[in-house]
């Protein structure tokens, strides 16, 4: 019986999110979050997995704050502990929509525990690599990662670092 409660509290959360317009949570109509759900990468740290899809139809390409520069139009999925998006102008910076980040579904239990190691725990010789492709990194990783692990994006430095 309990599991059954668990699920329909599950399912109505996710339709009222879904009926509540989720996209209001964007400045505008160009960034729309589908999906934020409570994690945690650590016992005692939450995060958000999240999942949002945008559109900047007037440009090649855009910044989005943790990703780096990506195609001005996609969607991606993963963990973050930044309270916002910021989607910017690629050279200038200059903010072009900022989308605050919110629980769209309460989870029944516990949020699950998804850990992300520190940078430390990974050998040094394979930490860092050159993107040569044309393609975007970013897209790239979301689509392979994104079908087996949650990962974390981060840009340190100007360089983008994915986490998993």
């Amino acid at each position: 019986m309990s599991r059954l409660v668990a699920g329909a509290i599950i399912a109505l959360s996710l339709s009222l999110a879904q009926l509540s317009g989720v996209a209001a949570q964007g400045v505008n109509k160009r960034v729309k979050l589908t999906q934020a759900t409570s994690v945690f990468v650590t016992q005692q740290r939450k995060a958000l997995s999240i999942r949002y899809e945008y559109s900047f139809p007037d440009r090649e390409s855009i910044h989005i704050s943790a990703l780096g520069i990506v195609p001005a139009k996609g969607t991606f999925a993963y963990i973050t502990e930044d309270p916002e998006l910021i989607f910017s102008d690629q050279s200038s910076k200059t903010p072009l929509a900022t989308l605050a980040l919110k629980e769209t579904a309460a989870v029944a239990a516990k949020p699950p525990l998804n850990r992300i190691p520190n940078d430390e725990e990974f050998d040094p010789a394979i930490r860092t690599f050159r993107w040569t492709s044309k393609d975007s990194l970013q897209q790239k990783a979301n689509a392979i990662l994104g079908m087996y692990v949650s990962f974390r994006p981060r840009e340190v430095g100007g360089i983008s670092q994915f986490t998993t």
